[in-house]
């Protein structure tokens, strides 16, 4: 599909030919980004599980733009995104949020997880709820419903999640704290320490 200019185009792994080339061209897009990473992470990260979706963008000289990649975890109806990473020249052009959408249209899944650092990616995943009380952790709301945490324990991706719903340690580096418009989301990320990530749970359905 076409959008603003932008190639949106997904598969599993088995749908990808050049798959060398195309873990190359998503490694010059991590290397922009300053993403620490090398070839053989990129590869695996990509095509190391048949279950898994890519989602590209491409521009119109077809320079990829950005990349992200989904898990879809059938007997949990849930999709659980991975990552999204967007070459510098593509940020701030909705690119996260069309590829996520792309991915949720064509997933029949309820659920969409994630762990995150950024307050920015929470926000745009947040947009994602059926309506303003389908997220947790949900920053009007403090509780969360017990159906949500058994749907985080059989999650393989969150399952060591606390009771805030963060995964402590979950990077092997420290993460630099991000400042954030929005008071309410920035509260939420207060509770997290530099290597912690922030899991969300986002009811699409």
């Amino acid at each position: 599909m076409t959008w603003y200019g932008w190639r949106i185009c997904f598969g599993v792994p088995a749908n990808f030919r050049n798959k060398e080339t195309i873990a190359l061209q998503c490694l010059d897009v991590a290397n922009a980004a300053q993403f620490p990473t090398d070839f053989d992470d990129v590869f695996s990260h990509l095509f190391g599980n048949e279950n898994y979706t890519i989602c590209m963008a491409f521009d119109k000289n077809d320079q990829l733009g950005g990349f992200s990649i989904f898990a879809k975890l059938e007997d949990i109806d849930t999709l659980h995104l991975h990552g999204i990473v967007l070459h510098p020249r593509a940020q701030g052009q909705g690119l996260s949020s069309k590829m996520i959408q792309t991915v949720i249209e064509n997933s029949n899944t309820t659920f969409l997880t994630a762990k995150t650092h950024n307050p920015r990616m929470f926000e745009t995943l947040a947009k994602f709820a059926c309506t303003s009380s389908d997220y947790y952790p949900n920053v009007e709301d403090i509780n969360i419903p017990i159906s949500i945490y058994e749907l985080v324990s059989n999650n393989e991706f969150v399952n060591s999640a606390d009771e805030y719903l963060i995964v402590r340690n979950a990077y092997p580096d420290e993460k630099i704290s991000q400042t954030f418009r929005n008071n309410a989301i920035s509260n939420v990320f207060k509770r997290l320490n530099t290597m912690d990530a922030q899991v969300i749970v986002v009811k699409v359905k």
